[in-house]
């Protein structure tokens, strides 16, 4: 039986997790530029969903 390198196993987890951190990037990135696409925040209604997701988000990176 063949035996899988170690190399890929690693550079999988590397890969998902460069993935996941730039997906957070993403998203804390949109809500601190101010696109709002069909959401829009009016003064006193608190925080759009975008920007409540940019907050539980931007702590991981």
């Amino acid at each position: 039986m063949k035996h899988i390198p170690i190399v890929f196993p690693i550079s999988f987890m590397v890969i998902l997790v460069v993935i996941f951190f730039s997906g957070a990037y993403a998203i804390a990135e949109g809500a601190a530029a101010g696109q709002t696409g069909t959401a829009s925040t009016q003064a006193g209604q608190g925080l759009d969903w975008y920007q409540s997701a940019a907050a539980w988000v931007c702590p991981l990176h």
